[in-house]
């Protein structure tokens, strides 16, 4: 009997890659043979380079850059001829923020992309005409205005003055964008966005009505900021000559980062399980299989924005196969996966830290599923042979 195991990662916790280990010990504790086809997945959150590396290929180039707090950081990203691919992740890392809540607010207003930007522009001095950009477990709720200062863009406030694109909290002072200095190469850049979810930028499923609590903002300033990226949207607008950006359906990704590539007019976004799915030959192989697993940190609500156990489940559906979800922790409408056409569930709850005891339950919760998933097959075989029996 052959099952697809296809795990995202658990945040804080497991790689994907981790997961997938952990769940397939778990299925070899199962009373039958099993043939175990390990697939890590990832939706264009933390994790996600990695894995399209392994299956597209490419070479590692390391980078000095600085993340969302301006803080000097080491990153790799991905290059192969004209293509680069860079992870969002890797540089504006999702982190949960310490301290008193005012400050907590502060730190998470002033999160910038600047950092990401810089990478684009080491893949453009090396000769990139195409780049995938995975937008996913980000810190940042920016627009992508650091991104763009770092492409050679410049801001000015009301009274002419020159902003520094690090540090978020001067969205609000910006009243003009001047393109003149920005790099030649990005006019002319093929850009793939690997979206995690399909929000737009703003109203009640916009980037800080949704994700600005997580990254720390307070109510209020998550408001503030949504009226900030309104203004910065129009001011995109107007200096690429383009209209209805903040609609977009994934330009709320990663708090809107990918937002100036999508002004200029060669970029699109796409939903990034399918695109790691494709590339990793997802489809083919579930329809090879019997049974899928697939795992995340938290199935709630948020799943169907298009994350990746949403995109199992709808494939295992559409090929007529069991899917088991292995979720670390179960939240308010989960129901949902349900409706994609997942057919079983189990929360498994690992620990904080990458440990063996968060490991173990993820064996366990695979190990428990996977006995349901196979009394259920038999119980559907020994019906469908009492009804040709009957026949």
């Amino acid at each position: 009997m052959r099952v697809v195991v296809a795990p995202d990662s658990y945040k804080g916790t497991l790689s994907a890659t981790d997961a997938a280990h952990a769940m397939a010990q778990g299925l070899r504790r199962v009373p039958m043979r099993l043939d175990i086809d390990m697939a890590p997945m990832a939706d264009g959150g933390e994790g996600t380079l990695e894995i399209l590396q392994r299956a597209v290929g490419g070479a590692w180039v390391r980078v000095l850059t600085t993340d969302a707090h301006g803080q000097a950081k080491s990153i790799a990203y991905v290059r192969g001829g004209h293509k680069a691919m860079v992870e969002l992740a890797a540089v504006a890392t999702f982190q949960k923020l310490i301290g008193p809540v005012a400050e907590r607010d502060q730190m998470a207003q002033a999160a910038h992309t600047y950092g990401v930007g810089q990478v684009i522009v080491d893949a453009l001095e090396r000769g990139a005409e195409h780049l995938v950009l995975t937008l996913g477990g980000s810190s940042t709720t920016d627009g992508g205005y650091g991104l763009l200062r770092a492409l050679g863009a410049q801001y000015r406030d009301a009274d002419g003055n020159l902003l520094s694109g690090r540090d978020a909290r001067e969205l609000s002072r910006v009243r003009e964008i001047d393109l003149s200095g920005l790099h030649p190469g990005v006019r002319t850049l093929r850009v793939e966005l690997v979206a995690d979810v399909q929000n737009p930028l703003l109203g009640p499923r916009g980037t800080t009505a949704v994700y600005g609590r997580q990254k720390g903002l307070m109510e209020s300033s998550a408001r503030t900021r949504e009226g900030d990226l309104a203004t910065f949207a129009l001011l995109l607008e107007k200096a690429f000559g383009q209209s209805q950006l903040a609609l977009l359906p994934g330009c709320g990704a990663a708090g809107g980062a990918g937002l100036p590539l999508l002004a200029m007019g060669r970029a699109q976004v796409v939903q990034g399980a399918q695109y790691v799915g494709e590339a990793i030959g997802l489809p083919q192989r579930i329809a090879a299989a019997q049974f899928v697993l697939t795992g995340e940190g938290c199935a709630d609500a948020s799943s169907s924005e298009g994350k990746v156990p949403w995109y199992v489940a709808s494939l295992a559906h559409h090929q007529k196969k069991l899917c088991a979800l292995v979720a670390g922790s179960i939240g308010e409408g989960y129901e949902v996966l349900f409706a994609a056409g997942l057919t079983h569930m189990v929360e498994a709850a690992p620990t904080d830290a990458a440990d063996d005891a968060a490991r173990l339950r993820v064996q366990q919760g695979a190990y428990q599923v996977a006995l349901e998933m196979m009394r259920d097959l038999e119980l559907s075989r020994r019906k469908e042979q009492g009804g040709k029996a009957d026949a």
